[in-house]
């Protein structure tokens, strides 16, 4: 058992500027410590490479050769896993929070209980009846335990 794995945070993104800025800041606060961040960026036109750069994180660009209007963030994610180096991926999208315990606790769930994957459930955010029924929805997860 490796006490401390690296961890690849990858970050698909498109003019995610300033939900980037707050997904950085919610990763620095993680109480786990050995984290590569990776984003992965395609076609942005704000400030988003800048915000990466700055924050000493991994930046690519990559623009997947699909068909315009198709959702292209799982190909970015795929780009972002073939440039990992850690030995657990974390999937994370730019308007994410995340608790400050979440990466150690994943990675203890996986090291000392041989698991091959661990899935942590967002929480949702939003205004109106069906964001609140979604957030329910997703609250109503998070004390499951395999």
């Amino acid at each position: 058992m490796n006490k401390h794995p690296l961890v690849s945070i990858i970050i698909p993104t498109r003019n995610s500027s300033a939900e980037l800025v707050r997904c950085i800041a919610y990763i620095r606060k993680q109480t786990y410590i050995h984290i590569e961040v990776i984003v992965v960026d395609s076609h942005s036109t704000d400030d988003t490479e800048k915000i990466a750069k700055k924050n000493r994180v991994r930046y690519y660009r990559y623009e997947p050769d699909i068909p315009k209007g198709l959702f292209d963030a799982p190909h970015k994610r795929n780009y972002g896993v073939k440039k990992a180096k850690g030995k657990y991926i974390y999937l994370l999208d730019a308007d994410m929070e995340l608790t400050p315990n979440v990466v150690s606790d994943a990675v203890k769930l996986c090291e000392i209980s041989d698991f091959d994957a661990v899935i942590v459930h967002e929480d949702s955010y939003g205004e109106g009846i069906w964001a609140g029924a979604k957030n329910l929805e997703r609250r109503c997860y998070w004390e499951m335990i395999l």
